[in-house]
């Protein structure tokens, strides 16, 4: 028999330099089957990249998005001379049909060629569970690092290795890596990326918060209070560069992109769940959102600041204070995430901020203020902001600016702030609504 054609599925996050080598020499026909006979290749055989998971990313389990390892594996196969093919495949739980799933998908994808086929096509795979699923199916199959015979220590490295050790600081990940790899990690920055991912004590593999959260019902909850927050939260947003942190499926967003105010804004939606973002991005497609000026970032506010510094004119936050609360590290990361907002807010703009406090004593405020006497918030910008917080319900939201007679008090060619708290700095409104945060300890100055 002879194969025209090798399908390499794999996630491909990495290529190796071994996999190229042994790529090329099964094309050579210089590998051999169990009973030591040469594999016969056809000359012009193509190898088939299936890219796994393709859909699904920013994870410890899948760190790169999938058009991020296709372009990997097109540049390595220019540059090595492979011939090679590369089709996408969705993210799906583990299911006994995958590899019928698998082949389903390039057939399809790849209309102009015929269908892979254990007549023609031989599969190149060294996991030996997936390995069997395709042997069910009639396909040869070959085990690529699981096909040298050497000593453990001398086992080729697999390219979920290349991110571990990347992941842990282990430089040897450059050694074992295809050139072209190296150079394509650098040029993205996926050191820093993947060392991010994995150092994350919050985040689970799945790049969520939680494993028991059930999305469908949060996405829906949020979607259906959408209307309730923009009437709360809209009036005091300034137009220009808005940002949702805690967007979840744009919801919110979606209102304020729908107010003629906010016409020409450029709207950001910042998360941490990558099923609500996936929502949003598929929202995002579909033309849901009026203002197309709306990007979504997936990142974790509390490991760092999520907005280049003084670029927002707006930040709203909804019931996402308790969360930070409850997830990090209390009232420290309450405190930092305040911070990373007051900094990321340009003079003169606004942080309005939608939560519920639980202290024991209804009538105490709770206050957090922010300093420039830790050396982080440059002198150019407020000596101090002080956010009051009302404690249970109603709840408050609060457009907090720099405190009056500050030496940033604003005068921008946007106007004068509008009303403001002698106290604080911020105005006020509160709009009747019964809930609970569950915090368990209050803080306060």
């Amino acid at each position: 028999m002879t194969f025209t054609e090798v399908l390499f599925p794999g996630r491909h996050h990495a290529v190796t330099a071994f996999q190229v080598a042994y790529l090329h020499r099964l094309l050579a026909g210089e590998v051999t089957d169990a009973a030591d006979q040469p594999i016969a290749v056809a000359d012009e055989a193509v190898v088939i990249w299936p890219v796994t998971s393709a859909n699904h990313a920013w994870t410890r389990r899948n760190p790169l998005p999938g058009h991020r390892r296709e372009a990997l594996v097109e540049r390595v196969s220019v540059a090595s001379g492979l011939p090679s093919l590369v089709v996408p495949v969705p993210d799906v739980p583990q299911h006994p049909r995958f590899a019928e799933l698998v082949v389903t998908t390039v057939a399809t994808a790849l209309a102009h060629r015929p269908a892979p086929s254990p007549a023609h096509t031989l599969v190149a795979c060294s996991t030996p569970a997936v390995a069997a699923s395709y042997r069910a199916l009639g396909f040869a199959v070959v085990g690529v690092e699981d096909a040298v015979e050497a000593a453990a220590e001398d086992q080729p490295a697999r390219p979920w290795e290349v991110v571990q050790r990347l992941a842990e600081g282990d430089a040897s990940w450059r050694l074992v890596a295809h050139p072209e790899t190296v150079a394509f990690y650098e040029r993205y920055d996926v050191p820093r990326l993947v060392a991010d991912l994995f150092a994350d004590p919050v985040v689970s593999s799945e790049g969520d918060l939680t494993t028991t959260r059930d999305y469908r019902t949060y996405a829906a909850s949020f979607e259906t209070a959408s209307d309730r927050k923009f009437e709360q939260v809209g009036p005091l947003l300034e137009p220009g560069r808005v940002v949702d942190v805690g967007c979840a499926t744009g919801g919110l967003l979606e209102r304020i992109a729908a107010d003629p105010r906010f016409a020409e804004s450029d709207l950001f939606g910042v998360d941490i769940a990558r099923p609500l973002l996936d929502e949003a991005e598929h929202k995002k497609a579909t033309g849901v959102f009026a203002n197309p000026n709306i990007w979504f970032v997936r990142a974790n506010i509390l490991s760092g600041p999520v907005m280049p510094a003084a670029s927002i004119d707006s930040t709203v936050t909804v019931a996402l204070t308790h969360e930070v609360f409850s997830y990090g590290a209390g009232r420290a990361d309450v405190e930092a995430f305040a911070r990373r907002v007051h900094e990321h807010t340009r003079v003169g703009g606004v942080w309005v901020n939608s939560d519920v406090l639980g202290p024991d004593d209804p009538d105490r405020m709770v206050r957090l203020t922010l300093r420039t006497d830790d050396g982080v918030t440059p002198s150019s910008r407020t000596a101090s902001w002080t956010t009051w917080l009302r404690p249970r319900w109603p709840p408050t939201s609060r457009a907090c600016r720099p405190p009056v007679g500050s030496r940033s008090s604003p005068t921008t060619s946007r106007g004068s702030p509008g009303p403001r708290s002698p106290r604080s700095g911020c105005r006020r409104t509160t709009t009747p609504r019964r809930t609970s945060c569950g915090w368990a300890t209050p803080w306060s100055s």
